[in-house]
């Protein structure tokens, strides 16, 4: 969880509060194509022998993906996590301890130093950050030139205008500021598929089921179980995929002349 709307942070940050991991929990099951997970193909974005990186996880939760990162690399890495939820950094602390430097705050205010993060990532929340302007700005201030910002999220068929408006923007730039190279983007789709009971816990972990009230939740809840008992097949197997985009964006080792396009 990070930089969102106004009015959803009290519901986002109750929504953390009393569900802290929840995000791995409802994603980390899941497999791509590869075989990986979503969260491992993040932390497989640069080669684990590099060193003196430090690595910036936007959104950080409760530091499943730095942890995963960490796991991977053969040499020592300065790991940065940023959050909004005091309760996800709380259990970011438990899991990393004194290998990880743990802030409470917003991504679009990154109290690091200019050109000092080699990579960033960021899991399955840009699309919550809206306006996603100063994000970017925020990222590209902080990025060294040649790092990359990494970045899962939902596909853009899913109506997310910020998720739009972030694709729209990484273009801009590139065009517009010469900051980053031409971005690349990979369509993905995430097999969260299995039992009705697992199906059925997948998608109370996303948040529309908790703007309801506990009545209608617990209705809610009921029925879809129900139904997804009668759609699995033989195997006992419901059927869930999530379409995901993977995009990666690496800062110009010198920007271009700024034109004109606005």
């Amino acid at each position: 969880m990070n930089f969102i709307e106004p009015e959803a942070l009290p519901f986002l940050q109750k929504f953390h509060a009393d569900q802290p991991g929840v995000s791995p929990r409802t994603f980390a099951h899941g497999r791509l194509a590869t075989g990986q997970n979503s969260y491992a193909l993040l932390a497989e974005a640069w080669s684990p022998t590099e060193e003196n990186l430090r690595i910036l996880d936007l959104a950080c939760g409760d530091g499943f993906l730095m942890e995963l990162i960490r796991r991977r690399h053969r040499v020592p890495i300065d790991l940065v996590g940023v959050d909004l939820s005091p309760a996800e950094l709380a259990r970011a602390r438990a899991r990393l301890g004194l290998e990880a430097d743990l802030r409470l705050g917003a991504a679009q205010h990154l109290a690091l130093p200019g050109g000092s993060v080699d990579h960033a990532v960021c899991h399955m929340a840009l699309m919550l950050m809206d306006p996603v302007e100063p994000v970017i700005a925020a990222v590209a201030s902080v990025l060294k030139p040649g790092g990359t910002f990494t970045a899962i999220v939902n596909h853009l068929r899913v109506e997310s205008p910020a998720l739009i408006t972030f694709a729209r923007l990484v273009q801009k730039f590139t065009e517009r500021d010469g900051l980053f190279e031409t971005p690349e983007i990979t369509e993905m789709l995430l097999d969260l598929g299995g039992s009705a009971e697992n199906v059925h816990a997948v998608l109370m972990g996303f948040y529309p089921p908790w703007r309801l009230s506990a009545a209608c939740r617990e209705d809610l809840s009921r029925e879809m179980l129900a139904e997804f008992s009668a759609q699995a097949d033989e195997d006992g197997r419901v059927d869930l995929a999530l379409p995901l985009v993977r995009v990666q964006v690496s800062k110009r080792l010198i920007p271009l002349q700024k034109s004109t396009v606005s």
